[in-house]
């Protein structure tokens, strides 16, 4: 099963308008394709002066987020996102070799 890992930096002053933004999409997203999991990460210690680095993950199981749904996610990122995050979006995907 394949899942996505999506990262990004958001400026700090910016985040608390970005947060309500980016869960709302992964909201709609779940409610269109039954039996995703999204999870919304911010890595922590970023001084308030510097960008934060945020993470959207991605998975379906059992059948993992195929390319039609990684196309449909980045989309509609793009759309609603885009304004909020500097630079670039960086999709990784990563194969579960075992859960919890």
């Amino acid at each position: 099963m394949d899942e996505l890992y999506i990262y990004y930096r958001v400026a700090a002053d910016r985040a608390d308008a970005f947060v309500p933004r980016a869960l709302a999409l992964q909201a709609r997203l779940r409610a269109r394709h039954s039996g995703l999991h999204t999870a919304l990460l911010r890595r922590p210690g970023t001084p308030a002066s510097e960008p934060q680095t945020w993470m959207e993950i991605y998975a379906r199981p059992p059948a993992g987020v195929d390319a039609t749904l990684e196309t449909q996610i980045e989309e509609e990122a793009r759309a609603e996102l885009s304004a909020w995050i500097e630079g670039m979006r960086k999709t990784e995907r990563f194969e579960c070799v075992s859960s919890r």
